[in-house]
Formats: C-alpha cells, sequence, structure tokens
C-alpha cells in the first residue's frame, strides 16, 4: 500500500530504504539493520546471528618440560688416504668445518693426480710400437 497524497496532521512523507516507494512516515517501521521499511519489506532478524560459539579449552591434562640436551653432536672428518680422524669439529664452528672441507678437498685432488701420473707413467699405458713405429694421436684422427 503506496502512498496516495493526503494531509495527516503531523505525519510527513517518508520514503523505503528498500522499495523505493513513498509512504507517510507512520507506516515506516525500523528494520535491525536501521534502515525505515514499509510493511512489506521488513523481516525480522535472522536467529542465527545471535548464537555464539562455546569456547574449547586447548590444553591437555598434563605436560612435561622439555629436557635439555645431555651431549654435544660432533662431526669428525677423515682423510681420504685412511688416516685416523683429522680434526673433531663441533657442529656450533660453521667455519672450522668449511675451512676442513676444503683441507681434505685440496688433499684428495693432490691424490687423485699423483695417481693418475704413476699409472699413466707405469709400462701398462705405454704407448706400444706397432709395426715399429709408435701410436700417435694425430695420425689416428
Amino acid at each position: 500500500m503506496s502512498y496516495f497524497p493526503r494531509y495527516d496532521r503531523g505525519d510527513w512523507n517518508a520514503i523505503c530504504d528498500v522499495c523505493g516507494r513513498m509512504y507517510k512516515a507512520s507506516q515506516l517501521r525500523l528494520r535491525w539493520d536501521n534502515l525505515r521499511v514499509d510493511e512489506d519489506c521488513w523481516e525480522p532478524r535472522q536467529p542465527q546471528d545471535f548464537v555464539r560459539g562455546v569456547a574449547d579449552y586447548q590444553a591437555p591434562n598434563w605436560t612435561r618440560p622439555e629436557s635439555s640436551n645431555n651431549f654435544l653432536p660432533t662431526t669428525y672428518l677423515y682423510d681420504p688416504y685412511g688416516d685416523p680422524v683429522i680434526t673433531p669439529v663441533t657442529a656450533n664452528s660453521t667455519v672450522s668445518l668449511i675451512l676442513q672441507l676444503k683441507k681434505t678437498y685440496t688433499q684428495l685432488l693432490s691424490f687423485l693426480s699423483t695417481s693418475v701420473v704413476t699409472l699413466v707413467r707405469s709400462s701398462k699405458f705405454r704407448q706400444k710400437p706397432v709395426n715399429g713405429t709408435a701410436i700417435n694421436r694425430t695420425t689416428l684422427g
């Protein structure tokens, strides 16, 4: 029922906030979301809006403090020649560990280079003459 032009003492014209039709102010109601609406646009608030969750206590029934560490972790570096331990290195000294790995890597490279030179110089791997001449890489291609 929209507005019919008439004069009512103490009443004024107003517009419904939902549908936009003109009514007298006395025909509009205040809705839960602070809108002035007519009878057709009015709706009650959803009852689920008033539901509150129940607090859930998450703590366990009993606890224990964390135990302290009674050991010191150690990393041992071994010599590539099979010798005993070079140096025990604690887990906290990262710089010392890097320097020790560099030293071990250098020792390993020198060992491999001397081994290769020794193998090449041995009689097993020497070039043998074929028909009186030695095999040459440039002649083979």
